[in-house]
């Protein structure tokens, strides 16, 4: 998981990993997770996703299997 906000100013995209803190009740697979973003920028500006991880692998932005929020 992590929250991504598109580049501003020519600046690289502002991607944060999310910390899975929790497992929700209730839930069979479902967690709660936490980030820290700057405060220069509005909340707004990003969006969760969720990027399937492999070590040693690299995943394009436009890999078929990034969820996004929005």
């Amino acid at each position: 998981m992590e929250l991504y906000a598109d580049p501003v100013n020519g600046e690289s995209p502002d991607r944060q990993e999310m910390t899975r803190v929790r497992r929700l009740k209730g839930a069979d697979r479902g967690y709660a997770y936490r980030a820290r973003v700057p405060a220069s920028r509005p909340a707004t500006d990003y969006t969760p996703r969720v990027i399937p991880r492999y070590a040693g692998v690299a995943v394009p932005l436009e890999a078929a299997r990034i969820l996004w929020q929005r």
